[in-house]
């Protein structure tokens, strides 16, 4: 899910010398950044503008609804593209995380049932459909993602195997679990992990993921920013492992069956 996945930026640096540096780098909501720097030297008028040693730094964040689409890596769609506006609430997660999240699940989507939680426009579970997944519960409650994840998955003619439901995905009553879910994709938004209150919400549904919503060999995949949290945050009934690439975080959490009461 941008479910929870993050687009291009180009910041922009002008230095004393009036050179330029251009430098493409990621963002976690805005399509692009544009940063500008200008560093001025007392006395001199060939150095910057002439003013006192300074550091003039003008930021402005634009933010721009340009149609978006991301690749289905692999799987019986691998190369078919999806749908996926980026917007404040959501960040599509990069191509190289979701091949590497992937490849380090291997076979495990072949016929799992599958929660793709904070699921923005389904880019996780529409990825575990094409990898033979048997079905997926996608929760979703940005009106602009939910419309797109409604149209992936009819243009993908997947709408046999995939349910999409505009819901909170901290709601317990919306997960469906009567019967438990393999796999379950866990990617809120960032500003979610940062604020304590809501902080505290989302490790409480990760705690009842995985004692109601999860088979006893199933996995949890919970994305978040690279150093945030660590392994004592998670309850120990939850075996976690972290896997890191570049900025992202992703931790793999399955019941520990030999953890005490």
């Amino acid at each position: 899910g941008l479910g929870s996945s993050r687009s291009s930026a180009i910041d922009v640096f002008e230095d004393a010398e009036g050179s330029k540096v251009l430098a493409q780098r990621a963002t976690h909501y805005f399509p692009f950044s544009l940063r500008l720097s200008k560093k001025a030297v007392r006395g001199d008028p060939t150095q910057g503008l002439g003013w006192r040693p300074l550091v003039l730094e003008i930021h402005l964040r634009v933010t721009l609804a340009l149609p978006m689409t991301m690749r289905i890596i692999s799987g019986e769609l691998g190369g078919r593209r999806i749908e996926a506006p980026t917007s404040e609430g959501t960040r599509p997660m990069l191509d190289r995380v979701r091949q590497a999240l992937f490849s380090f699940l291997g076979e495990r989507c072949d016929g799992e049932r599958v929660l793709d939680l904070f699921s923005g426009t389904g880019s996780l579970g529409i990825e575990a459909l094409s990898r033979g997944a048997a079905c997926a519960r996608f929760l979703e409650r940005d009106p602009r993602a939910f419309r797109a994840l409604e149209q992936n998955l009819a243009s993908l003619d997947l709408l046999a195997r995939a349910q999409a439901v505009r819901l909170d995905a901290l709601d317990e009553r919306a997960w469906d679990a009567k019967q438990p879910y393999d796999l379950v994709f866990f990617d809120p938004p960032y500003p979610m992990l940062e604020d304590p209150r809501t902080k505290k919400h989302l490790f409480d549904a990760l705690a009842r993921l995985g004692s109601q919503a999860l088979t006893p060999d199933g996995t949890i995949v919970f994305h978040a920013p690279k150093g945030r949290f660590f392994e004592r945050e998670f309850r120990p009934d939850l075996k976690a492992q972290l896997r890191e690439y570049g900025s992202n975080a992703i931790w793999y959490l399955s019941p520990d069956t030999m953890a005490g009461p």
